[in-house]
């Protein structure tokens, strides 16, 4: 077996060569970025196009960040980039998919089909690609990784479908289950726990879905509103908006700035949230603070980026 190994930040790519085309096999040290070559190098006549992504290529690989395949690869196999904890963007053709490719990227943002959006549907192909990293990080994309559907209306209304019938399923859903196979899907075996991580799962999901809104129907984003409302900072049903936001999203601006716009931060639970924040995140709770002041907070982010 002939192998071939090019410099990468932070590491090496190892390809193997499979006749007249190469595979990455795996990935050497621990690399910060994959950039793939369209081609192996060489002279013209014996160039190598690089074709496909292994099974198990880059699992694991706990510095690398940024990914991008040219437009030669056809697939990606089985948990190829498979608990990369420190994923966040990631640029792949239209590739055939294997399982649990991304599975286990639990900070995964953008996850970007190109070649799948026509000129007016710029937007939509843009939203998908942080719709898309939402589900496959968690393994669970199924018939979403339909690379041929991707940016497609028809791709959103599957996004849709499937919120849909998440917010509507019973926060105990699945609860023994994940007791009796010994797994922690929402972090604790405690079923008031398990629920309120369902819920604020939930949450994340709809947040995310208004602030990547193309094709968004006016009754889902109605819905939406009212569950985040109704789990915000203090609500009698749980705080589990507020959670999703200060607990997963504090360092990414628009996510607050949505919350305060839906009307999530409120004078009257002002003192919850600060609390909740203590000494962490001060740019939030500048924000907190110059919204519910009535003055914003355009003046203090603007401070920050001079």
């Amino acid at each position: 077996m002939q192998e071939i190994e090019i410099e990468v930040p932070g590491g090496g790519a190892v390809f193997e060569i499979k006749g007249k085309v190469a595979v990455l096999s795996r990935t050497a040290g621990q690399p910060t970025a994959l950039e793939l070559p369209e081609w192996i190098e060489g002279p013209e006549e014996n160039r190598i196009p690089v074709v496909g992504v292994g099974r198990k290529a880059v699992l694991g690989k706990k510095q690398l960040r940024r990914v991008y395949l040219p437009d030669s690869v056809q697939f990606i196999g089985e948990w190829a980039f498979a608990y990369c904890d420190a994923l966040t963007e990631v640029r792949i053709p239209c590739a055939e998919l294997g399982k649990d490719v991304f599975l286990g990227c639990a900070r995964l943002r953008k996850l970007a089909i190109e070649g799948r959006s026509e000129e007016t549907a710029k937007k939509a192909g843009l939203d998908c690609a942080y719709l898309l990293a939402a589900v496959a990080a968690g393994g669970d994309g199924g018939y979403l990784l339909d690379a041929s559907l991707f940016g497609t209306a028809e791709w959103l209304a599957k996004w849709d479908a499937r919120l849909i019938a998440f917010l509507d399923s019973p926060d105990s859903e699945d609860f023994d289950r994940q007791i009796l196979c010994g797994e922690e899907d929402y972090g604790s075996t405690d079923r008031e726990a398990y629920e309120s991580g369902r819920r604020r799962r939930k949450a994340e999901l709809l947040l995310l879905r208004l602030l990547h809104d193309a094709g968004l129907s006016d009754a889902l984003k109605e819905r939406a509103k009212e569950y985040l409302l109704a789990h915000a900072a203090g609500a009698p049903a749980g705080s589990e908006s507020w959670n999703a936001v200060w607990q997963l999203h504090a360092d990414e601006r628009e996510w607050y700035e949505l919350f305060a716009e839906i009307g999530g931060i409120r004078a009257g639970n002002m003192d919850r949230m600060l609390s909740d924040l203590g000494e962490n995140h001060p740019e939030l709770k500048a924000f907190l603070l110059g919204d519910t002041a009535g003055a914003g907070a355009e003046d203090f982010f603007g401070g920050l980026e001079l």
